[in-house]
């Protein structure tokens, strides 16, 4: 099997493609979407923690600029 793809929610798609052992994350909205390798979404993982606190701010209406840097170049 290629590709596996599961409905995160209303309007997004979390597709992993084995054979190119990449995960994908569709707005099927909008259309954008993020790519990461096996080794970056291990790295993005690690991240959460951090984004639940900023998306708790943001949702206090508290000003956030966040930015996390998770591999490559």
């Amino acid at each position: 099997m290629k590709t596996k793809t599961y409905e995160i929610g209303e309007n997004r798609v979390l597709k992993y493609n084995n054979k190119e052992e990449e995960i994908t994350i569709c707005d099927k909205k909008t259309g954008k979407e993020a790519v990461f390798t096996q080794a970056r979404w291990t790295s993005f993982g690690l991240y959460m923690d951090e984004v639940d606190d900023q998306l708790n701010n943001l949702s206090q209406d508290r000003d956030v600029a966040y930015c996390a840097h998770c591999g490559g170049g």
